[in-house]
This record gives C-alpha cells, structure tokens and sequence, in this order.
C-alpha cells in the first residue's frame, strides 16, 4: 500500500511537471528501491517524458547576483549623506535553435519622470536606495537576440549588454551599469596558441529624431540654433589582441567611439538630458572619441599572488573641440585572478581624470564625483575584494575626486558591499 501510495503521488508529479526534475526524482526513487525501474519507465511514458517539453524550456539557463551596500558620501563643505543600497540582478537564457540564443535580465533601479511617462531616471546605476519600507523598483536590465553567423562571429540585436557592446577596462568612458540600445557585432578568432583577435563593433540610438524645430544655444559656436531632427546615436569599433602563457597574460585594445548628438534632441534617462545636454535638451557637440586600452598581468609574481598593471587614454578628436578633451586612467592590482572561496582577495588602487569635453557627461563611472564631469574631475581610488565563501565575498570601496576646472570641491565615497552570486 504504502509503494502504491508513493507511485500515485510521483504519478501527479510527473504529470504536472513533465520536466527533467521529474526524470531526476524518478530516478532517485528507484536507486533507494521505492519503485521498480518498470514503474519508472511507467510513469516517464504515460506523462510524456522529458520530450514533451519543448528543447527551449529543457536548456533553459538561469543566473543573477544580489548586492548588498552601505555607502557614505562627503563632499567639502557640505553634510555627510549616508544610504543604505540594494542591487538586485536576474537573468535567463535560452536556445531556441541551434546557432541562437535569446535572454533578457531583470535588476533593481530608480524610477523618474520624463513629461507624462515614467522610466528609469540613471541608466549608469542598478542601486536601490532604502526608504520608507518602500519596494524596490524591478525593470528590464537587458533583452537581446544573439545570433551566430559562423563559428567566432556573432551579431546581437535589442537591449545589448555592456560587455557585448565593447571591452570597458574600467568605465572611463561607460559606466558599467549601462546596457545600450542598437545592435552589436562580435569577432573572436584564435591566432597561434597564445594569441587571440577580438573585434566589437556596434550601432546604438539614444533617443528618437524628432523634428518639431526647437532652438537652443549653443556656446561652442556662440549662437541660437535649430535641432537638426535627426536621431541621436553612438558608432563603436574596437579591435583587439589578447595573448596568454602560463605567467603572462595581456588584452589590448583601441576603439574609436562616436557620438552623433551635436544639434540633436535626446529623450533618454535624466543623467544624459541634463547633465551634459543643454536648453531643450539639445546637445552642443559631437564626442568623437579615440580610446586605446589595455593590461598586463604577471602571474604568481609575488609568491602565489598575481601583480597586474592597467591604463587606458580618451581623447574626443572633433576637430570644433578646442580644449578640455582629454581623459586617462591608470592604475595595479595584485592578490587573486578571481574570488572564488574564503580568504581569496584583490586589491587594486588607481588614479583617473576626465576634461569636461572628453566624454559625454554622465557616461563614465557613475561613482566618480557623481558621474558629472561639467567642470572636469580628476582624483584616485581603491578597492579590496575578500573572499567569504564559494559564492559570495565583500568589497571596500574608497574613491575621492575633485573638479579640475572652476572653483576646487573635494567629494570622497566610501562603500562597504556584502555579494552573493547564483
């Protein structure tokens, strides 16, 4: 009675689910003796089986993170501003057909309000500040389809994530919170044994054209202008070389980066509308920005620790930019490749400094001086990684930044995160 018991049950299970975790439960109960292989076989077959579910539910892949952060923030003559922040990320993946792939991923954010319509208000951060109990606003992170063409080359087309956009050593010129719009094109080809080409190329949109003829005033040239009505948008091509060894790896590589904004309307999150946009939202130049990046790693080079070096040079070369267009980043880490069990760490310290014409404002590192760059920033930063378990680790954050240009104002930010990735 009791084994017949146990079959019904399994019976409704099987039936209800039809899935492989049906299959695995099938499985576990005939190797503990509970039901006989026959009646495993039984019950598999009368629910259909593992292929009564479609193969894109089968491979269905799942992952996401979740952060937990305190941040203090300090700025010269001003209060200090203490938060408490959550960052929440999930995503899933599947194959619908063999060569594509199709994914989408859900985080926390920060809603605003741009005329009637409510949308996310910084697309360079995933934080969720506490308060008043309320809950945290849920949105679409990414959602993209990715093709491969051929073996090594693949185009992806939607909400495109940042590391398929471009490689980004460390948010000099994107934040790496930002997921653009458009399609992206990616190549890896091996070349030797050491030796690998990469090459990203993209399209993005910022906003939609619009020709209802606004004017606005425009400083560069010292006059009252019409928006052109065209669409707002960014071109990327960046080709690369990684090589690898059993002591020495490296990646290397220059992008050139356009954005098509000068004399455009850009109806996109508040950061890029009024940071770096001006009357009418309507910006005054375009960022053609040349950006050569790259690292160097020595491994176990101080005893079974790692030592890296890192840098990376923008340099928006329009030619109606006369001044201010310059950037950089430099910087080392030592400690562990990767965080992956207790007492595994890294540490790295650099400095960065970004003209005001160097980028679009609001694009880079959102935690540097408040990802504004109106009159420049220039300063360091430090962050350690420890290990708590297999999943899950701390980091301690320190950055302080001051303007370049204009009267000097200190901002310094200190963080303390406890992460968990699944």
């Amino acid at each position: 009675m009791k084994v017949t018991k146990v079959v019904a049950v399994l019976a409704a299970v099987v039936a209800f689910s039809g899935t492989v975790f049906a299959s695995n439960l099938t499985d576990l109960l005939v190797s503990k003796g509970i039901i006989t292989s026959s009646d495993a076989q039984t019950l598999t077959a009368d629910a259909g089986g593992a292929s009564s579910v479609p193969a894109w539910v089968q491979n269905m892949k799942f992952s996401g993170s979740m952060r937990l952060r305190y941040q203090g923030d300090w700025a010269q003559n001003a209060s200090t501003r203490d938060r408490m922040r959550l960052r929440l990320l999930f995503g899933v993946e599947t194959n619908p057909i063999e060569n594509m792939s199709v994914a989408f991923g859900l985080a926390t954010g920060s809603l605003g309000q741009t005329g009637s319509g409510i949308t996310d208000s910084n697309a360079a951060t995933r934080n969720y500040t506490f308060s008043d109990f309320d809950k945290p606003t849920i949105m679409v992170d990414f959602a993209y389809i990715q093709y491969k063409i051929i073996d090594g080359v693949k185009i992806t087309g939607g909400k495109v994530k940042g590391d398929t956009a471009l490689y980004n050593l460390r948010q000099l010129v994107w934040d790496g919170n930002i997921n653009p719009d458009g399609v992206a094109l990616n190549v890896n080809e091996k070349i030797g044994s050491s030796f690998e080409f990469f090459g990203n190329a993209g399209w993005y949109t910022l906003g939609e054209g619009n020709s209802s003829g606004k004017t606005y005033y425009n400083p560069v040239v010292g006059d009252t202008l019409t928006a052109n009505g065209q669409m707002p948008d960014v071109y990327v091509v960046q080709p690369g070389v990684t090589y690898k060894s059993d002591l020495i790896s490296a990646k290397v590589a220059v992008a050139y980066q356009q954005f098509n904004t000068k004399g455009r309307m850009v109806f996109a999150n508040d950061t890029l509308s009024s940071s770096y946009l001006v009357t009418n939202s309507i910006n005054n130049i375009n960022y053609n920005i040349i950006d050569p990046s790259g690292e160097l790693r020595f491994k176990n080079l101080v005893g079974k620790y790692g030592v890296s070096i890192f840098g990376e040079y923008v340099k928006n070369i329009n030619s109606e930019v006369k001044n201010n267009a310059e950037g950089g980043l430099y910087g080392i880490g030592i400690g562990n490749d990767g965080i992956s069990k207790f007492a595994d760490w890294n540490l790295s310290v650099a400095g960065r400094y970004l003209m005001s014409n160097a980028v679009p404002n609001g694009m880079s590192f959102s935690d540097v001086y408040g990802g504004t760059i109106t009159n420049g920033v220039r300063g360091y930063e430090a962050s350690l990684n420890f290990g708590l378990t297999k999943n899950s680790w701390a980091t301690i954050s320190y950055l302080n930044y001051k303007n370049i240009n204009g009267a000097t104002v200190d901002k310094s930010l200190g963080q303390f995160d406890i992460n968990y990735k699944f």
